[in-house]
């Protein structure tokens, strides 16, 4: 199953996401009026904060059943991230994550279910959320406070875009949080 412009209007866009709790929103909106931004930037809604993990333009509806079946398979135990460097990628603006064994392991252990179904996933992946769109030109702040998250859950979002604000929707369709049978240990918060 790989994305198909032939596919019926039926066809999702969707990604496999990690959804910060509130008040990481909270800390990732605070974190925007730090930059300069250009008139035409589109500041993300706090809302549509996310980190990316797989991504798909169109999905054959007729699939998703089984898509969030074997995403259920793969167990998830909390992953600590912090957000500390900026980076401006052409037109996007972005809060980049430090480097993350546990967050690179659970993005290869969902590629196997997902190489099953036949699903394209993207090799290169650098994890990110972003903060606007159309932000050519922004100038990012000089230092900012990182920001650390423990992400309890991923989730599968169906995403939709529209000509007119706000632009892009998103829908979670399930969430699947932390497994109940993996040993937890402490977690230490990382500290500047």
């Amino acid at each position: 199953m790989h994305d198909d412009p032939s596919m019926p209007e039926t066809a999702l866009r969707l990604f496999i996401g990690l959804q910060p709790d509130d008040d990481v929103q909270v800390a990732i909106r605070s974190h925007q009026p730090l930059w300069r931004w250009p008139p035409r930037a589109r500041l993300l809604k706090a809302e549509h904060f996310h980190m990316t993990l797989h991504f798909w333009e169109r999905v054959h509806s007729a699939r998703l059943d089984e898509l969030q079946h074997v995403l259920g398979t793969v167990p998830m135990q909390p992953i600590p991230i912090v957000l500390r460097t900026t980076a401006l990628w052409t037109k996007v603006a972005v809060l980049l994550a430090d480097e993350n064994v546990a967050l690179n392991d659970l993005r290869s252990r969902l590629m196997v279910p997902l190489l099953r179904m036949g699903l394209r996933v993207d090799g290169h992946w650098t994890p990110h959320v972003t903060l606007a769109r159309h932000a050519l030109g922004a100038v990012p702040p000089a230092c900012s406070p990182p920001i650390h998250w423990t992400a309890r859950h991923f989730s599968l979002v169906r995403s939709t875009l529209s000509p007119t604000p706000p632009f892009v929707q998103h829908d979670v369709l399930r969430r699947y949080p932390v497994s109940d049978d993996i040993p937890r240990s402490p977690i230490a918060t990382i500290c500047d």
